[in-house]
This record gives structure tokens, C-alpha cells and sequence, in this order.
């Protein structure tokens, strides 16, 4: 089975990376994987798979905002012009996506090209892409949505909960839609280094208690309320250090937040790193501060790690922490609520290592790698009609 697997570049996100977990394991699984990055490459390209199996291609278009009309629509012509092309030149049994924008054009371009007739589109919504108001910009890109999962072979889900809005949101059928959790490689987190060499490796004091939050600095993140929380939790704990890890968008936004509060001494940005067991090992809690999400991949890898979470209760994030018994849950948009579930385990260490270890024994048995994997490989082969 030939699969092209189609991500806007390989930048730290959690799309990204099971986009880059399935061309590892299908390549696993006999699979031929092409990865189609539209814009570029980017720190996750290192876990990619080498040899035989596998070949990436990198289309180099970067799209401008649509209210750069011209130039949105110069950008669009040229990406959708370069998709036909790589859906000519690799000719697939099956296409997936896991970018909204993405799946559009892909949607367009196995139309136009006449591929979509014989070969499956499969698309996985790690959230739902439109959150803003029921304008016509939201009208439109709806009825869009709808076009493109009707003509879909398979739309995977991350989570019930994206299943259900994309289902209400969409008018799609809940029937038409699969939901297919994301799995954690626990081999990347096994023998991981101790504190201490993680944070003499990323310059970090060793004798302040971090919290520790990774992801893109895009708006669903909400930053800028965690960085209030911090103010909060400064008050009693003025040792503690808070280290973020990512970069996007809203970067200069956090900083001058993190400005005005005058809390400069209190963070560290580090940007965007690949090397993800390493800063996972620099923290004592890790914190998710999200006003939405699919399956928040980072808050699995920290649970495989064993670090207690306090997380918002976003998308599918209450399918894996509940409150008091795999992590702390508070509600979103509460800075006031996200700093007191962070000073409740500063304050008990005990009920933090207790927390931890539940939340890795979840990942352990319901978040394996190799059961996601398996069934992704399976749901595709019967989408293509491929029996290996």
C-alpha cells in the first residue's frame, strides 16, 4: 500500500508529530509512505524514517493571510498546482491529512486531477477548525467542511468530543466518523535523563521547582493566561520557574504579558525544540493552559513521563485527566482556577507523584502506540481496498 501522508511543515505541534509517529510506524508495517510537507521541513524531520520506504517532498509554499487577497490567492494556485503534481508523480492508494486548510485543497486537487475517483481521501480532525463566530468567512469554510467529508473515504476524530462538534458543527453524519486516538511511543521516555543533566544541558537552576508547558504559541494555547496564573502562583511560591517551550504567532504577545505583569525573572522561553524527553525531564509539573484541543499530545508524552499535569478541560482533554485521580482538571479560561490546582500540588509534592504515576499508568494501558498504529494501518488498508 502506497500512502501520502500531507502536513503543512514539521514544526512542534501535536498534529505534526502523529503525522510523523504514522510514517515511522506504517514504513514499520510495510507500508511506502511519501510525506507532503506544503510549507517546509522543521524540528520533528529528525524522527522521520530513513531508507527504503520512505521519501518526503517539500512543496515550499508559504500561504499569506487571506486579507492579502492578491498574494492569498497567488499562494493558493501555486499550492494546489504542486499537490496535483506530487498526486501525479506518487500516484497513491490512499491520502491522509491533518490540517483543515490541507484537507480543502487536497479535497480540490484529487477532484481536479481526477485521482479522487479511484483513491481514498482519509482526513484526521485533531480539532475543530473553526472557532470563531458564525460569520460568512465561518458559513462558507462550513460549507466547505461538508463538501469535503462527504467526498472523504474516512474522517478520523482524535477525540469524541472533536467527533461531536465537527458532527453538529458540519452537519455531517456522527456515523460517518471514526474515533482514533492518538497512541505514545513509552520507548522515547524509558531511559530518560536526570533532572539535574536536563537542566544543566538547557541552563536551568537546579534548585527552583519548574512548570513546565509545550506546545505552539498560537492563540487556542491561551499563554497569556497562564502567564496570569503565574502571578498568582508567584505570590506564595516566588522560586518557582516557569519554562514554556515552543514558538508560533503569540510569542510576542507572551512576552509583553509576561512584561507588564513583571514577571520576567520568573520565566524562560525556550523556543521550539525537537528533543522533547529532555525537556520533559527538566520539570516538576507539567501545566496546559488551552481554550481548546483535539487529544493534546504533549499532556500524554508528559504523563508517559510521569509528571503530574494540571490541564483545562478542553476538547478531549477530560478523556484522559480526571480531576483528583490522573491529573488536575480546572475550567477553561480560569487563570484564577489553573493557578490554584498548580500551587495545590507545589504544596503536596506527595499528591503530585501520586497523580503522576496514575497518569502514566493510563498512558501504559490505554494509549499504546502499537494498538493505534495497528488499527490506523488497518482502517487504511481497508479504505484503499488493499489487502496488504
Amino acid at each position: 500500500m502506497k500512502v501520502l501522508q500531507v502536513v503543512h511543515d514539521l514544526r512542534l505541534g501535536g498534529a505534526e508529530r502523529i503525522a510523523v509517529t504514522l510514517c515511522r510506524g506504517l514504513v514499520e508495517r510495510g507500508a511506502q509512505v511519501t510525506l507532503l510537507a506544503v510549507k517546509g521541513a522543521g524540528p520533528q524531520a529528525e524522527d522521520l524514517p530513513q531508507g527504503d520506504g520512505f521519501t518526503m517532498e517539500i512543496l515550499g509554499v508559504k500561504r499569506r493571510p487571506s486579507w492579502m487577497l492578491p498574494l492569498f490567492l497567488w499562494d493558493l494556485a501555486r499550492l494546489l498546482f504542486g499537490v496535483m503534481g506530487a498526486l501525479r508523480r506518487h500516484r497513491p492508494d490512499v491520502v491522509q491529512t491533518h490540517i483543515p486548510e490541507d484537507d480543502l485543497v487536497l479535497c480540490l486537487a484529487m477532484a481536479l486531477t481526477g485521482i479522487g475517483v479511484h483513491v481514498p481521501l482519509v482526513h484526521s480532525i485533531h480539532f475543530y477548525p473553526d472557532r470563531q463566530g458564525r460569520g460568512l468567512r465561518t458559513r462558507l469554510r462550513t460549507r466547505a467542511y461538508r463538501w469535503m467529508a462527504g467526498r472523504a473515504g474516512k474522517v478520523f476524530a482524535v477525540s469524541e468530543p472533536v467527533a461531536a462538534e465537527f458532527s453538529e458543527r458540519v452537519g455531517v453524519p456522527r456515523s460517518q466518523l471514526e474515533v482514533l486516538s492518538t497512541g505514545i511511543d513509552l520507548s522515547r521516555f524509558e531511559n530518560p535523563p536526570s533532572r539535574e543533566m536536563a537542566r544543566e544541558v538547557l541552563s536551568l537552576p537546579s534548585d527552583r521547582s519548574v512548570v513546565l508547558a509545550l506546545g505552539r504559541v498560537v492563540r487556542a494555547k491561551n499563554y497569556s493566561g497562564l502567564v496570569k496564573s503565574s502571578r498568582i502562583v508567584l505570590e506564595k511560591f516566588p522560586d518557582t520557574l516557569f519554562v514554556l517551550v515552543g514558538d508560533g504567532d503569540r510569542m510576542e504577545a507572551v512576552k509583553k504579558e509576561i512584561a507588564v505583569i513583571g514577571v520576567e525573572a520568573s520565566w524562560v522561553l525556550l523556543g521550539s525544540r525537537s528533543d522533547v524527553p529532555l525537556v520533559l525531564a527538566v520539570a516538576d509539573l507539567f501545566v496546559q493552559s488551552s481554550d481548546w484541543e483535539g487529544l493534546p499530545v504533549a499532556v500524554l508524552e508528559a504523563m508517559a513521563c510521569r509528571l503530574p499535569v494540571v490541564a483545562t478541560a478542553a476538547g478531549g482533554t477530560p478523556d484522559i485527566i480526571k480531576d483528583g485521580e490522573t491529573g488536575r482538571l480546572v475550567a477553561v479560561g480560569d487563570p484564577t482556577a489553573l493557578a490554584d490546582a498548580l500551587l495545590d500540588l507545589l504544596a503536596d509534592p506527595q499528591e503530585a507523584i501520586k497523580l503522576g504515576e496514575a497518569g502514566f499508568e493510563l498512558v501504559r494501558s490505554q494509549y499504546n502506540q502499537d494498538a493505534f498504529l495497528d488499527r490506523e494501518m488497518s482502517l487504511l488498508l481497508a479504505c484503499s481496498g488493499n489487502q496488504g
